[in-house]
């Protein structure tokens, strides 16, 4: 619903009022709720969807204090349980950081860490798309580092013609710097 409605007020488009009703649904401590885990139901991808489209403001300060609580213990990997893989939690709260919301910045040396530590000689992260969540991040952070440079050479590498007629446009991910 954040990153839907994020798109549509980015893009002129009226998402509709529906912030009283995601504020509507945080916990006792502030955090967001999905929609889908009717118990606890608190994900720190979440809450870091949640930054990018309200903001940082006080209803979202326990969001945030969450989403960095998450990166500092080091608990990236159990933070969701819809988005298995870290490199999803890093880029989406660094794609809050790059829209905003400034106080993500201070876990930034540490996800980039953490990034780093995940690619391999030829600046491969298991698979193009978690090599491309990666890249974004580092960008995002307004970073750059030789295991970048690894990753996007990489993934250019990687890319092929489109098999039926011309690619559609998608400014996704920009391979050339």
């Amino acid at each position: 619903t954040c990153c839907a409605s994020w798109i549509l007020k980015r893009h002129g488009l009226d998402p509709g009022p529906n912030e009283p009703r995601l504020l509507a649904n945080r916990d006792a401590a502030g955090r967001f709720r999905t929609w889908f885990v009717p118990e606890d139901g608190v994900d720190a991808v979440v809450n870091a969807n949640a930054l990018l489209y309200l903001g940082d403001r006080a209803e979202t300060a326990a969001a945030r204090a969450y989403v960095i609580a998450t990166i500092d213990a080091g608990k990236e990997a159990t933070a969701s349980p819809f988005y298995a893989d870290p490199l999803s939690l890093y880029y989406m709260l660094s794609r809050a950081f790059r829209h905003g919301v400034a106080a993500l910045g201070t876990v930034a040396d540490t996800v980039m860490r953490r990034t780093e530590a995940r690619h391999d000689a030829a600046g491969w992260v298991d698979d193009a798309l978690t090599t491309a969540l990666a890249a974004c991040t580092w960008l995002n952070f307004g970073r750059s580092s030789e295991a970048l440079d690894r990753a996007m050479a990489s993934l250019r590498a990687a890319q092929r013609p489109a098999a039926h007629g011309p690619r559609p446009p998608c400014t996704w991910i920009r391979l050339a710097r």
